[in-house]
């Protein structure tokens, strides 16, 4: 037999009833709390001296609350925008670059300020969805830390002693053909920016350009060139897969076309007749991704050994 008790309902567990409290009883707790002395009785839970400090910090704390607040005065459009209404949202069309790939998106802004990133449903990559990068890079606008003015030797400047550092410092470089300049950027696939980069480059015969992208393919980027294809980029069609095979590969959360590939490999997943098939997803990958957990079949291996 075991030594475990069993209980058949909670007054198995209740606590075994005690005397009744006597007239004599509560009259000694009263006169003890008077005096605040021994325990609080039953009748009397404070004494009358904390009675009194409690009752004055909830004063206070009343108080503190009725304090009046700076006045901040809301002053309207001195020449209000066409088709400006107050107080409704107007959508802007965007497109944001993360990892390879371009997802168009919808900024809802109220008022001038944005709040609210969507997907595009008319853009061919988003079809209407965001990816979570996309979703909290409404934050980076309202971030504390981010700089509203140039610094100068770690002080606040202006814009005229930022643009008068670079011109001297520029035109040293002119003279040394670019000798001692470095540009770290991030991939990007904007034809204004590469172009500019070009013109920098045949001004600055010497400078250096470096890549510095977490998100960026190197990997498949290498690919591309022994394919002899530098200039391009892969565009996978997961919906007319039967078997996928992914290798250390995150293609449907942080890779590459992850919102369309989403779609494309749902797409590939529905059935509307009995006769349709499903497609298929095998996954070696050396740490848990957004691919692996929606994986059939995965296998973690360290990504040596793939």
């Amino acid at each position: 037999m075991s030594d475990m008790t069993l209980w058949r309902g909670l007054d198995d567990d209740a606590p075994e009833p005690t005397a009744p409290e006597t007239a004599a009883d509560k009259a000694a707790a009263v006169a003890a709390a008077a005096r605040g002395e021994g325990q609080p009785g039953p009748l009397v839970q404070i004494s009358r001296r904390g009675f009194l400090a409690t009752l004055g910090a909830g004063s206070a704390v009343g108080l503190a609350a009725c304090a009046r607040r700076p006045v901040e005065k809301i002053l309207p459009f001195a020449q209000r925008p066409e088709d400006r209404v107050p107080g409704t949202s107007v959508e802007y069309a965007t497109a944001m670059h993360v990892g390879g790939g371009v997802l168009g998106l919808l900024v809802e802004s109220f008022d001038g300020r944005p709040i609210k990133i969507e997907g595009n449903p008319k853009h061919p990559q988003s079809l209407g969805a965001a990816s979570a990068w996309a979703q909290a890079s409404i934050r980076d606008l309202y971030d504390n830390d981010r700089s509203t003015q140039p610094l100068t030797g770690g002080r606040a400047g202006t814009w005229d002693e930022c643009f008068a550092f670079a011109d001297a410092q520029l035109t040293a470089l002119g003279a040394r053909g670019g000798q001692g300049l470095a540009l770290l950027l991030r991939s990007t696939p904007s034809p204004t920016l590469l172009r500019l980069l070009a013109e920098t480059r045949t001004a600055y015969p010497k400078v250096r350009l470096y890549l510095d992208d977490a998100a960026f393919a190197a990997h498949t980027a290498a690919g591309l060139r022994l394919a002899g294809a530098p200039a391009h980029r892969p565009r996978l069609h997961l919906e007319q897969a039967a078997v996928i095979l992914a290798l250390d590969s995150d293609l449907l959360g942080t890779e590459g076309d992850a919102v369309r590939h989403g779609k494309d490999f749902a797409a590939g997943r529905r059935v509307h007749t009995e006769r349709d098939a499903m497609n298929r997803l095998y996954v070696v990958e050396p740490s848990p991704t957004v691919t692996g957990l929606s994986a059939d079949h995965r296998l973690a291996l360290p990504a040596l050994g793939i």
